[in-house]
């Protein structure tokens, strides 16, 4: 991959919104299921070619995940159980966040709970979705300028904060052993932004 060249990141066609004769007409809407964290929707709809199919879509919180990066370029993880794989994962934190709570509010609440650390500097990197069967977007904030939080309780869902340096959290997503996608995104993110290869605009 090396003879591949390389785009500009300014470079990109803009994308463009659906022209309304590409969108699907909703017919009717129903919840399936409501659980704790999460709620899922059966929406009937007819396709540009007139037939009628059905989409279903998983509603959850929007949410944060936050790569917390240090001076010598070491970033922090955690690892926890999930149970839906049934192992323990290696992931960056993330939560979701509570009605009416702002990402960057969320950045902050679960870097102080889960790591137990504060940071002067938030940076929004980008908004990501877990895949097209969910409603939810993931606020991705490179956070920069670290200090540890004197008074910080682990999260009894944490089995391990672990700092590494950020090429070899890169590494393991190359292998295989994170394979989270907010923290496979929000690393690829990070790394780009801190090399300067990508500049995030200005918000």
């Amino acid at each position: 991959m090396d003879n591949l060249p390389v785009p500009s990141p300014g470079g990109a066609d803009p994308v463009t919104a659906p022209r309304p004769e590409q969108r699907e007409l909703t017919l009717a809407r129903r919840t399936a299921f409501t659980g704790r964290q999460l709620r899922v929707r059966v929406d009937t709809v007819r396709l540009r070619s007139g037939e009628v199919a059905t989409r279903e879509v998983v509603e959850l919180p929007d949410a944060a995940v936050i790569v917390a990066v240090d001076e010598h370029w070491h970033v922090w993880l955690v690892r926890r159980w999930r149970r839906a794989v049934e192992r323990i994962v290696l992931e960056l934190p993330a939560g979701a966040l509570v009605p009416g709570q702002t990402p960057m509010a969320g950045a902050r609440l679960e870097l102080a709970e889960q790591v137990g650390l504060a940071a002067s500097t938030f940076e929004h990197l980008a908004s990501v979705r877990p895949g097209g069967w969910s409603s939810q977007v993931v606020g991705v904030f490179l956070a920069v300028g670290l200090r540890q939080l004197p008074d910080h309780r682990p999260d009894p869902e944490i089995i391990e904060a672990v700092r590494l340096p950020l090429d070899s959290a890169l590494a393991a997503v190359w292998s295989g052993e994170i394979d989270d996608a907010q923290t496979v995104a929000g690393l690829l993110l990070a790394r780009a932004a801190l090399s300067g290869d990508v500049v995030p605009p200005s918000e």
